[in-house]
């Protein structure tokens, strides 16, 4: 198990789940000489898929009967700004009514 796989296993917080993955991927872009779309954006749901280790149930196709069921490859596809942003406003709004 690498030291990004450890530290997402130990992350308590959705944010720093997402910064230990971050730090993976450009580590991984470095290393393989490639780059990391901007675009990509983790959403809660699918870090918490990650740290579960909990995929498609399609395996490495994603289908689209089961597309928002668990990890594909699908979770990793850049998205625009707005679409970024709803997301985003998305989990806030989850967050802050949780504490009500």
């Amino acid at each position: 198990m690498t030291e990004h796989q450890k530290g997402v296993q130990t992350a308590r917080r959705t944010e720093e789940v997402r910064a230990i993955i971050k730090e993976g991927m450009v580590e991984f872009a470095r290393v393989h000489h490639c780059e990391i779309n901007g675009g990509v954006y983790l959403e809660k749901k699918t870090l918490d898929d990650i740290v579960d280790f909990k995929f498609n149930p399609g395996g490495g196709t994603a289908i689209f009967k089961s597309d928002g069921s668990g990890l594909s490859i699908l979770s990793c596809r850049p998205c625009g700004a707005v679409e970024r942003k709803l997301m985003v406003q998305g989990e806030t709004a989850v967050l802050k009514s949780k504490g009500n």
